[in-house]
């Protein structure tokens, strides 16, 4: 875990706990030491999108799975 008293190594493992890659974390920490921490922004809700679009993925492929069983299951009680 990071020293809470530097803000560097905080930001830094936040990114990797948000699962970002290498690459976006490079971009995003030279984007918080060359400029500020509001430069990133743009990047982090865009990876924020991909990450929910992901959710949303799972969550259907989970609803089918779901329709599947209990297809499965109600067929199962009417033998």
């Amino acid at each position: 875990m990071a020293d809470i008293t530097n803000k560097k190594a905080m930001l830094l493992q936040n990114l990797q706990d948000a699962g970002l890659d290498d690459e976006h974390i490079k971009c995003c920490m030279s984007m918080a030491e060359e400029y500020s921490d509001v430069k990133m922004l743009p990047t982090l809700l865009q990876y924020r999108t991909v990450l929910l679009d992901t959710i949303h993925e799972k969550q259907d492929k989970l609803e089918c799975l779901d329709y599947l069983i209990f297809q499965l299951q109600s067929k199962k009680q009417t033998i």
